[in-house]
């Protein structure tokens, strides 16, 4: 399977640039945020949050605020496939670990 992907360089001097570095930032902090949450739930023994979960519980902070509502819903979205993912990988780690170079951390 072939995926294309466009790379769009802003530079220092670009009009939009402020603008496009503080949605970056707002992005990042939103992302930082929810995967505390998960991490949090991990560590109690407890199942990850699930993209609803985190909605609720971030849905009133500034950065998923200032962020249009579909931007932080990727952002929610990206951190539950994340922790998905580890999870699936965990579980194929205790089905064959010789797939593995290491034990997924």
């Amino acid at each position: 399977m072939i995926k294309l992907v466009q790379k769009h360089l802003i530079k220092f001097n670009h009009k939009n640039y402020s603008v496009i570095d503080k949605l970056g930032f707002l992005s990042k902090n939103l992302y930082n945020c929810a995967v505390y949450l998960n991490r949090q739930v991990f560590f109690s023994h407890q199942p990850f949050l699930t993209m609803t979960e985190l909605h609720h519980a971030l849905k009133m902070s500034p950065d998923y605020q200032a962020l249009p509502a579909k931007v932080s819903q990727l952002v929610l979205k990206q951190v539950e496939k994340t922790f998905k993912s580890y999870q699936k990988a965990k579980e194929q780690y205790k089905k064959s670990p010789d797939k593995f170079t290491g034990e997924p951390k």
